[in-house]
Protein backbone atom coordinates (compact mmCIF):
# COMPACT_ATOMS: atom_id res chain seq x y z
CA UNK A 1 0.00 0.00 0.00
CA UNK A 2 2.60 2.47 1.21
CA UNK A 3 4.53 1.68 -2.38
CA UNK A 4 0.90 2.48 -4.53
CA UNK A 5 0.80 5.83 -2.41
CA UNK A 6 4.52 6.63 -3.19
CA UNK A 7 3.66 5.77 -7.07
CA UNK A 8 0.33 7.81 -6.98
CA UNK A 9 2.32 10.44 -4.96
CA UNK A 10 4.85 10.94 -8.07
CA UNK A 11 2.55 10.96 -10.61
CA UNK A 12 0.84 13.64 -9.31
CA UNK A 13 4.23 15.68 -8.41
CA UNK A 14 4.69 14.61 -12.38
CA UNK A 15 1.34 15.94 -13.09
CA UNK A 16 1.74 19.13 -11.06
CA UNK A 17 4.80 20.23 -13.14
CA UNK A 18 3.55 19.63 -16.63
CA UNK A 19 0.50 21.45 -15.08
CA UNK A 20 2.38 24.61 -14.05
CA UNK A 21 4.17 24.10 -16.78
CA UNK A 22 1.50 24.76 -19.31
CA UNK A 23 -0.30 27.33 -16.89
CA UNK A 24 2.76 29.64 -17.16
CA UNK A 25 3.46 29.46 -21.00
CA UNK A 26 -0.25 30.16 -21.44
CA UNK A 27 -0.01 33.15 -18.65
CA UNK A 28 2.74 34.25 -20.82
CA UNK A 29 0.75 34.22 -23.65
CA UNK A 30 -1.74 35.96 -22.32
CA UNK A 31 -1.50 39.54 -23.51
CA UNK A 32 -4.00 40.23 -25.83
CA UNK A 33 -8.09 39.52 -25.23
CA UNK A 34 -8.75 36.39 -23.58
CA UNK A 35 -11.37 34.77 -25.89
CA UNK A 36 -14.13 32.63 -24.13
CA UNK A 37 -12.51 29.47 -24.67
CA UNK A 38 -9.70 30.69 -22.75
CA UNK A 39 -11.75 32.10 -19.65
CA UNK A 40 -12.91 28.48 -19.16
CA UNK A 41 -9.42 26.84 -19.48
CA UNK A 42 -8.22 29.98 -17.25
CA UNK A 43 -11.21 28.64 -14.82
CA UNK A 44 -9.93 25.02 -15.61
CA UNK A 45 -6.29 25.74 -14.38
CA UNK A 46 -7.07 27.42 -10.91
CA UNK A 47 -9.67 24.73 -9.84
CA UNK A 48 -6.77 21.86 -10.69
CA UNK A 49 -3.87 24.31 -8.64
CA UNK A 50 -6.76 24.29 -5.31
CA UNK A 51 -7.08 20.60 -6.03
CA UNK A 52 -3.40 19.82 -6.18
CA UNK A 53 -3.04 22.44 -3.07
CA UNK A 54 -5.08 19.32 -1.15
CA UNK A 55 -2.64 16.82 -2.27
CA UNK A 56 0.01 17.99 -1.30
CA UNK A 57 -1.06 18.73 1.89
CA UNK A 58 -2.22 15.13 2.29
CA UNK A 59 1.45 13.93 0.66
CA UNK A 60 2.85 16.45 3.43
CA UNK A 61 1.01 14.78 6.59
CA UNK A 62 1.61 10.89 5.14
CA UNK A 63 5.59 12.06 4.92
CA UNK A 64 5.22 13.22 8.65
CA UNK A 65 3.27 10.24 9.62
CA UNK A 66 6.47 8.21 7.90
CA UNK A 67 9.14 10.21 9.72
CA UNK A 68 6.86 9.79 13.27
CA UNK A 69 6.60 5.91 12.57
CA UNK A 70 10.54 5.53 12.05
CA UNK A 71 11.07 7.58 15.21
CA UNK A 72 9.17 5.14 17.19
CA UNK A 73 9.93 2.07 15.95
CA UNK A 74 13.87 3.72 16.90
CA UNK A 75 12.73 4.18 20.57
CA UNK A 76 11.56 1.06 20.47
CA UNK A 77 14.35 -0.76 19.52
CA UNK A 78 16.62 1.45 21.93
CA UNK A 79 14.44 0.16 24.62
CA UNK A 80 14.82 -3.28 23.28
CA UNK A 81 18.56 -2.66 23.27
CA UNK A 82 18.80 -1.65 26.82
CA UNK A 83 16.11 -4.22 28.17
CA UNK A 84 18.75 -7.21 26.49
CA UNK A 85 21.97 -5.26 27.84
CA UNK A 86 20.78 -5.25 31.52
CA UNK A 87 19.57 -8.77 31.37
CA UNK A 88 23.31 -9.56 29.81
CA UNK A 89 25.23 -7.46 32.63
CA UNK A 90 23.21 -9.64 35.07
CA UNK A 91 25.23 -12.30 37.39
CA UNK A 92 24.38 -15.73 35.67
CA UNK A 93 24.27 -18.36 38.43
CA UNK A 94 26.38 -21.07 36.82
CA UNK A 95 26.36 -24.88 37.81
CA UNK A 96 27.41 -26.24 41.06
CA UNK A 97 30.73 -26.64 41.08
CA UNK A 98 31.16 -28.32 44.71
CA UNK A 99 30.74 -31.80 44.68
CA UNK A 100 31.32 -34.25 47.18
CA UNK A 101 34.43 -35.68 47.03
CA UNK A 102 34.72 -39.34 45.85
CA UNK A 103 36.18 -41.83 48.01
CA UNK A 104 37.40 -44.93 45.83
CA UNK A 105 38.82 -47.02 49.10
CA UNK A 106 35.87 -46.66 50.82
CA UNK A 107 33.10 -47.38 48.79
CA UNK A 108 34.08 -49.65 46.56
CA UNK A 109 36.18 -50.60 43.61
CA UNK A 110 34.08 -48.25 41.44
CA UNK A 111 31.90 -44.87 42.68
CA UNK A 112 30.54 -43.33 39.95
CA UNK A 113 28.84 -40.04 40.29
CA UNK A 114 25.75 -39.53 37.53
CA UNK A 115 24.29 -35.90 37.99
CA UNK A 116 21.37 -36.40 35.11
CA UNK A 117 20.60 -32.94 33.70
CA UNK A 118 16.92 -33.27 33.45
CA UNK A 119 14.97 -34.29 36.37
CA UNK A 120 11.53 -34.59 34.80
CA UNK A 121 13.21 -37.41 32.39
CA UNK A 122 15.12 -39.10 34.67
CA UNK A 123 13.77 -39.27 38.39
CA UNK A 124 16.11 -40.81 41.02
CA UNK A 125 13.97 -44.20 41.79
CA UNK A 126 13.88 -44.83 38.34
CA UNK A 127 18.05 -44.58 38.19
CA UNK A 128 18.50 -46.58 41.20
CA UNK A 129 16.31 -49.56 39.87
CA UNK A 130 18.15 -49.20 36.22
CA UNK A 131 21.22 -49.30 38.04
CA UNK A 132 20.55 -51.76 40.28
CA UNK A 133 19.55 -53.91 37.54
CA UNK A 134 22.67 -53.50 35.84
CA UNK A 135 24.31 -54.32 38.66
CA UNK A 136 22.24 -58.03 38.83
CA UNK A 137 23.01 -58.63 35.40
CA UNK A 138 26.47 -57.41 35.20
CA UNK A 139 28.52 -61.05 35.93
CA UNK A 140 31.35 -63.17 34.95
CA UNK A 141 34.73 -62.38 33.28
CA UNK A 142 33.76 -58.96 31.59
CA UNK A 143 33.90 -57.41 34.80
CA UNK A 144 36.81 -55.35 34.50
CA UNK A 145 36.20 -54.45 30.92
CA UNK A 146 33.09 -52.99 31.47
CA UNK A 147 34.95 -51.16 34.45
CA UNK A 148 37.29 -49.69 32.09
CA UNK A 149 34.42 -49.12 29.57
CA UNK A 150 32.22 -47.28 32.40
CA UNK A 151 35.83 -45.27 33.47
CA UNK A 152 36.22 -44.09 30.05
CA UNK A 153 32.41 -42.89 29.28
CA UNK A 154 32.29 -41.29 32.62
CA UNK A 155 35.74 -39.50 32.08
CA UNK A 156 34.25 -38.37 28.27
CA UNK A 157 31.41 -36.95 29.67
CA UNK A 158 32.90 -35.17 32.66
CA UNK A 159 34.97 -33.31 29.81
CA UNK A 160 32.29 -32.96 27.64
CA UNK A 161 30.27 -30.78 30.66
CA UNK A 162 33.23 -28.97 31.10
CA UNK A 163 33.54 -27.83 27.84
CA UNK A 164 30.20 -27.14 27.53
CA UNK A 165 30.70 -25.02 30.91
CA UNK A 166 33.17 -23.21 29.65
CA UNK A 167 31.45 -22.39 26.41
CA UNK A 168 28.32 -21.58 28.21
CA UNK A 169 30.29 -19.10 30.66
CA UNK A 170 31.88 -17.21 27.22
CA UNK A 171 28.63 -16.88 25.43
CA UNK A 172 25.50 -14.69 26.46
CA UNK A 173 23.01 -16.59 24.48
CA UNK A 174 22.09 -18.71 27.56
CA UNK A 175 19.18 -20.29 26.32
CA UNK A 176 21.07 -21.70 23.21
CA UNK A 177 23.79 -22.88 25.13
CA UNK A 178 21.09 -24.02 28.26
CA UNK A 179 19.35 -26.42 25.76
CA UNK A 180 22.62 -27.56 23.50
CA UNK A 181 24.25 -28.58 27.36
CA UNK A 182 20.42 -30.41 28.27
CA UNK A 183 20.90 -32.37 24.91
CA UNK A 184 24.84 -33.32 25.39
CA UNK A 185 24.20 -34.35 28.77
CA UNK A 186 21.19 -36.68 27.67
CA UNK A 187 23.79 -38.03 24.66
CA UNK A 188 26.40 -39.02 27.02
CA UNK A 189 23.78 -40.37 29.39
CA UNK A 190 22.47 -42.41 26.48
CA UNK A 191 25.66 -43.58 25.16
CA UNK A 192 26.59 -44.73 29.35
CA UNK A 193 23.61 -46.80 29.17
CA UNK A 194 23.82 -48.80 25.80
CA UNK A 195 27.95 -49.75 27.31
CA UNK A 196 26.22 -50.66 30.74
CA UNK A 197 23.32 -53.06 28.55
CA UNK A 198 25.84 -54.32 26.52
CA UNK A 199 28.29 -56.20 29.64
CA UNK A 200 27.17 -57.97 32.36
CA UNK A 201 28.38 -57.26 35.79
CA UNK A 202 28.40 -59.12 38.70
CA UNK A 203 25.71 -57.90 40.85
CA UNK A 204 27.82 -57.74 44.28
CA UNK A 205 30.90 -55.62 42.63
CA UNK A 206 27.97 -53.44 41.26
CA UNK A 207 26.21 -52.92 44.10
CA UNK A 208 28.41 -50.22 45.97
CA UNK A 209 27.52 -47.46 42.76
CA UNK A 210 26.41 -44.54 44.68
CA UNK A 211 23.94 -42.69 42.78
CA UNK A 212 23.23 -39.02 43.77
CA UNK A 213 20.83 -37.20 42.27
CA UNK A 214 20.75 -32.88 42.37
CA UNK A 215 18.13 -32.10 45.07
CA UNK A 216 18.49 -28.30 44.12
CA UNK A 217 19.83 -28.35 40.27
CA UNK A 218 20.34 -25.46 38.76
CA UNK A 219 17.43 -27.22 36.58
CA UNK A 220 14.99 -27.70 39.31
CA UNK A 221 11.71 -25.59 39.13
CA UNK A 222 10.90 -22.89 41.38
CA UNK A 223 14.43 -21.89 41.44
CA UNK A 224 16.09 -18.22 40.45
CA UNK A 225 17.81 -19.68 37.48
CA UNK A 226 14.51 -20.66 35.50
CA UNK A 227 12.56 -17.48 36.73
CA UNK A 228 15.71 -15.93 35.07
CA UNK A 229 15.76 -18.44 32.10
CA UNK A 230 11.51 -17.46 31.75
CA UNK A 231 12.50 -13.84 31.50
CA UNK A 232 15.46 -14.11 29.22
CA UNK A 233 13.28 -15.86 26.65
CA UNK A 234 10.42 -13.50 26.85
CA UNK A 235 13.41 -10.78 25.78
CA UNK A 236 14.72 -12.99 23.24
CA UNK A 237 10.83 -13.36 22.14
CA UNK A 238 10.34 -9.63 22.32
CA UNK A 239 13.76 -9.42 20.46
CA UNK A 240 12.97 -11.41 17.57
CA UNK A 241 10.10 -9.55 17.18
CA UNK A 242 11.03 -6.36 17.35
CA UNK A 243 14.30 -7.33 15.17
CA UNK A 244 11.28 -8.83 12.63
CA UNK A 245 9.60 -5.38 12.32
CA UNK A 246 12.52 -3.89 12.21
CA UNK A 247 13.69 -5.32 8.86
CA UNK A 248 10.47 -5.38 7.62
CA UNK A 249 10.48 -1.54 7.76
CA UNK A 250 13.44 -1.09 6.29
CA UNK A 251 12.65 -3.12 3.48
CA UNK A 252 9.63 -1.67 3.07
CA UNK A 253 11.32 1.82 3.18
CA UNK A 254 13.97 1.08 1.06
CA UNK A 255 11.41 -0.14 -1.73
CA UNK A 256 9.32 2.58 -1.92
CA UNK A 257 12.39 5.59 -1.41
CA UNK A 258 14.50 3.88 -4.12
CA UNK A 259 16.99 3.31 -1.56
CA UNK A 260 19.44 0.63 -2.75
CA UNK A 261 22.16 0.78 -0.23
CA UNK A 262 20.31 -0.67 2.70
CA UNK A 263 22.39 -3.44 4.21
CA UNK A 264 21.67 -3.93 7.72
CA UNK A 265 18.74 -6.60 6.80
CA UNK A 266 20.22 -9.73 9.64
CA UNK A 267 19.24 -9.67 13.02
CA UNK A 268 21.15 -9.42 16.06
CA UNK A 269 19.78 -12.99 17.69
CA UNK A 270 22.84 -15.30 16.63
CA UNK A 271 25.68 -13.16 16.17
CA UNK A 272 28.79 -12.13 18.74
CA UNK A 273 29.11 -8.73 20.33
CA UNK A 274 31.54 -7.66 17.63
CA UNK A 275 29.10 -9.07 14.59
CA UNK A 276 26.35 -6.44 16.54
CA UNK A 277 28.28 -3.76 17.01
CA UNK A 278 28.91 -3.56 13.10
CA UNK A 279 25.63 -4.63 12.46
CA UNK A 280 24.42 -1.63 14.64
CA UNK A 281 26.62 0.29 12.51
CA UNK A 282 25.11 -0.51 9.69
CA UNK A 283 21.50 0.52 11.04
CA UNK A 284 22.82 3.77 11.84
CA UNK A 285 24.07 4.28 8.85
CA UNK A 286 20.73 2.68 6.78
CA UNK A 287 18.64 5.00 9.14
CA UNK A 288 21.01 8.36 8.25
CA UNK A 289 20.17 7.51 5.24
CA UNK A 290 16.63 6.94 4.97
CA UNK A 291 16.72 10.34 7.13
CA UNK A 292 18.33 12.20 4.17
CA UNK A 293 16.24 10.58 1.86
CA UNK A 294 12.94 11.85 4.02
CA UNK A 295 14.59 15.59 4.15
CA UNK A 296 15.24 15.65 0.49
CA UNK A 297 11.40 14.75 0.15
CA UNK A 298 10.27 17.35 2.43
CA UNK A 299 12.46 20.08 0.64
CA UNK A 300 11.16 19.02 -2.67
CA UNK A 301 7.93 19.39 -1.58
CA UNK A 302 8.17 22.72 -0.11
CA UNK A 303 9.89 24.00 -3.12
CA UNK A 304 7.24 22.54 -5.09
CA UNK A 305 4.66 24.60 -2.28
CA UNK A 306 6.27 28.14 -3.51
CA UNK A 307 6.16 27.42 -7.20
CA UNK A 308 2.74 26.80 -6.47
CA UNK A 309 2.52 29.68 -4.38
CA UNK A 310 4.08 32.07 -7.16
CA UNK A 311 1.72 30.39 -9.28
CA UNK A 312 -1.25 31.32 -7.83
CA UNK A 313 0.11 35.04 -7.26
CA UNK A 314 0.78 34.83 -11.12
CA UNK A 315 -3.34 33.76 -11.28
CA UNK A 316 -4.35 36.31 -9.18
CA UNK A 317 -2.37 38.64 -11.38
CA UNK A 318 -4.12 37.55 -14.40
CA UNK A 319 -7.76 38.04 -12.91
CA UNK A 320 -7.07 41.55 -12.12
CA UNK A 321 -5.21 41.81 -15.53
CA UNK A 322 -8.19 40.09 -17.13
CA UNK A 323 -11.04 42.68 -15.16
CA UNK A 324 -8.76 45.73 -16.34
CA UNK A 325 -9.23 44.27 -20.11
CA UNK A 326 -12.63 43.92 -19.53
CA UNK A 327 -13.30 47.53 -18.33
CA UNK A 328 -11.18 48.39 -21.66
CA UNK A 329 -13.55 46.65 -23.81
CA UNK A 330 -16.56 48.32 -22.48
CA UNK A 331 -14.88 51.87 -23.04
CA UNK A 332 -13.46 50.70 -26.22
CA UNK A 333 -16.93 49.40 -27.15
CA UNK A 334 -18.62 53.42 -25.79
CA UNK A 335 -16.18 54.91 -28.23
CA UNK A 336 -17.11 52.94 -30.89
CA UNK A 337 -20.24 53.83 -30.15
CA UNK A 338 -19.51 57.33 -29.98
CA UNK A 339 -17.99 57.34 -33.26
CA UNK A 340 -20.73 55.80 -35.16
CA UNK A 341 -23.00 58.43 -34.29
CA UNK A 342 -21.06 61.08 -34.71
CA UNK A 343 -20.65 59.82 -38.24
CA UNK A 344 -24.46 59.88 -38.43
CA UNK A 345 -24.70 63.01 -37.30
CA UNK A 346 -22.13 64.28 -39.82
CA UNK A 347 -24.12 62.31 -42.30
CA UNK A 348 -27.25 63.92 -41.23
CA UNK A 349 -25.36 67.47 -41.21
CA UNK A 350 -23.86 67.13 -44.76
CA UNK A 351 -27.61 66.37 -46.08
CA UNK A 352 -29.23 69.67 -44.08
CA UNK A 353 -25.60 71.81 -45.68
CA UNK A 354 -26.45 70.17 -48.91
CA UNK A 355 -30.76 71.26 -48.23
CA UNK A 356 -30.14 74.72 -46.96
CA UNK A 357 -27.59 75.50 -50.14
CA UNK A 358 -30.38 74.12 -52.86
CA UNK A 359 -32.62 76.33 -50.81
CA UNK A 360 -30.45 79.21 -50.61
CA UNK A 361 -29.55 78.74 -54.80
CA UNK A 362 -33.86 78.30 -55.13
CA UNK A 363 -33.82 82.03 -53.48
CA UNK A 364 -31.36 83.58 -55.36
CA UNK A 365 -33.15 82.47 -58.41
CA UNK A 366 -36.00 83.87 -56.71
CA UNK A 367 -34.36 86.96 -56.04
CA UNK A 368 -33.14 87.69 -59.37
CA UNK A 369 -36.89 86.54 -61.10
CA UNK A 370 -38.53 89.13 -58.40
CA UNK A 371 -35.53 91.42 -59.42
CA UNK A 372 -36.59 90.71 -63.19
CA UNK A 373 -40.04 90.75 -62.60
CA UNK A 374 -39.65 94.45 -60.91
CA UNK A 375 -37.64 95.82 -63.36
CA UNK A 376 -40.25 94.87 -66.46
CA UNK A 377 -42.97 96.12 -63.50
CA UNK A 378 -41.58 99.79 -63.32
CA UNK A 379 -40.60 99.89 -66.71
CA UNK A 380 -44.51 98.84 -67.12
CA UNK A 381 -45.02 101.30 -64.60
CA UNK A 382 -43.36 103.98 -66.48
CA UNK A 383 -44.86 103.32 -69.41
CA UNK A 384 -48.12 103.10 -67.70
CA UNK A 385 -48.25 106.16 -65.70
CA UNK A 386 -52.02 106.39 -66.69
CA UNK A 387 -52.88 103.85 -64.15
CA UNK A 388 -54.52 104.81 -60.46
CA UNK A 389 -52.84 105.91 -57.44
CA UNK A 390 -54.27 103.63 -55.03
CA UNK A 391 -53.32 100.50 -57.15
CA UNK A 392 -50.22 101.67 -57.37
CA UNK A 393 -49.99 101.92 -53.35
CA UNK A 394 -51.36 98.27 -53.03
CA UNK A 395 -48.57 96.78 -55.62
CA UNK A 396 -45.87 98.30 -53.73
CA UNK A 397 -47.01 97.15 -50.18
CA UNK A 398 -47.81 93.74 -51.38
CA UNK A 399 -44.07 93.98 -52.86
CA UNK A 400 -42.22 94.96 -49.50
CA UNK A 401 -44.63 92.16 -47.86
CA UNK A 402 -43.39 89.67 -49.77
CA UNK A 403 -39.61 90.96 -49.47
CA UNK A 404 -39.76 91.13 -45.76
CA UNK A 405 -41.30 87.70 -45.80
CA UNK A 406 -38.00 86.31 -47.82
CA UNK A 407 -35.47 87.86 -45.64
CA UNK A 408 -37.41 86.20 -42.39
CA UNK A 409 -37.08 83.18 -44.61
CA UNK A 410 -33.47 83.68 -45.17
CA UNK A 411 -32.31 84.83 -41.89
CA UNK A 412 -33.93 81.65 -40.12
CA UNK A 413 -32.61 79.68 -42.18
CA UNK A 414 -28.96 80.77 -41.67
CA UNK A 415 -29.37 80.70 -38.15
CA UNK A 416 -30.03 77.27 -37.91
CA UNK A 417 -27.36 76.01 -40.56
CA UNK A 418 -24.75 77.64 -38.05
CA UNK A 419 -26.06 76.46 -35.13
CA UNK A 420 -26.48 73.14 -36.25
CA UNK A 421 -22.33 73.58 -37.82
CA UNK A 422 -21.21 74.59 -33.98
CA UNK A 423 -23.20 71.71 -32.39
CA UNK A 424 -21.36 69.60 -34.77
CA UNK A 425 -17.60 71.16 -34.49
CA UNK A 426 -18.63 71.24 -30.43
CA UNK A 427 -19.43 67.45 -30.63
CA UNK A 428 -16.74 66.48 -32.55
CA UNK A 429 -13.88 68.11 -30.13
CA UNK A 430 -15.67 66.24 -27.35
CA UNK A 431 -15.58 62.89 -29.08
CA UNK A 432 -11.96 63.50 -29.90
CA UNK A 433 -10.95 63.99 -26.36
CA UNK A 434 -12.93 61.16 -25.09
CA UNK A 435 -10.77 59.20 -27.35
CA UNK A 436 -7.73 60.08 -26.86
CA UNK A 437 -8.04 59.57 -23.42
CA UNK A 438 -8.47 55.91 -22.80
CA UNK A 439 -6.10 55.30 -26.27
CA UNK A 440 -3.17 56.95 -23.78
CA UNK A 441 -4.21 54.90 -20.91
CA UNK A 442 -3.84 51.46 -22.80
CA UNK A 443 -0.64 52.08 -24.47
CA UNK A 444 1.02 53.01 -20.81
CA UNK A 445 -0.39 49.56 -19.34
CA UNK A 446 1.81 46.49 -19.42
CA UNK A 447 0.47 43.19 -20.57
CA UNK A 448 0.36 41.75 -16.95
CA UNK A 449 -2.33 43.90 -16.03
CA UNK A 450 0.40 46.29 -13.85
CA UNK A 451 0.77 50.01 -14.56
Amino acid sequence: MAQKEILSQQEIIMKLRTDLGEAHTRMSDLRGELSEKQKTELERQVALVRQQNSELSILKAKVVQTTGLVEKKDRELKVLREALRASQEKPRPYLSTEQKPRNLSQKCDISLQIEPAHPDSFSSFQEEQFFSDLGAKCKGSRHEEVIQRQKKALSELRTRIKELEKANSSNHKDHVNESFLELKTLRMEKNVQKILLDAKPDLTTFSRVEIRPPLNGPFSSGSPFAMEKSMKTDAAEALELSEKLYTDMIKTLGSLMNIKDMSSHMSLKHLSPKERERVNHLRQKDLDLVFDKITQLKTRLQRKEELVRGYEWELEQLRHSKVSVQMYQTQVAKLEDDIHKEAEEKALLKEALDRTEQQLSQEKRLNRAFKQQKDRVEDQEQRNSSCSCPFKENEKQRRIFVEMVKRKMQDSSLQAGAKKATLKTGQERETKKEACKPTQSLSFIKPGGKN
